[in-house]
């Protein structure tokens, strides 16, 4: 197995990841605050880094910019899907 497969690999799991956090964060933070609140940010996090070490977002300013936007947007929709959680369970 070559190691860009490798690499690409590892990125796929630790979107996954990184997914699965952003989704259970607000759900956590129902039962728990300070545990959802750090699941939530470390989704956040491994967003920035598969954004940051995937081939596409590498090279020139404006891809990495564009990284770093779509990284905003991903905080942004999070922030939005915590608020409208945490406001349906009313905590």
């Amino acid at each position: 197995m070559s190691e860009e497969k490798s690499n690409f690999k590892v990125l796929k799991y630790v979107l996954y990841f990184a997914v699965f956090c952003l989704i259970a964060g607000p759900w956590l933070t129902i039962f728990w605050q300070e545990f959802g609140i750090g699941v939530g940010g470390t989704g956040i996090l491994g967003i920035g880094t598969y954004f940051e070490f995937l081939p596409r977002f590498q090279g020139n300013f404006f891809k990495r910019l564009l990284g770093a936007l779509l990284t905003l947007l991903v905080m942004v929709v999070e922030i939005v899907y915590a608020f409208v959680i945490l406001a349906l369970f009313r905590v």
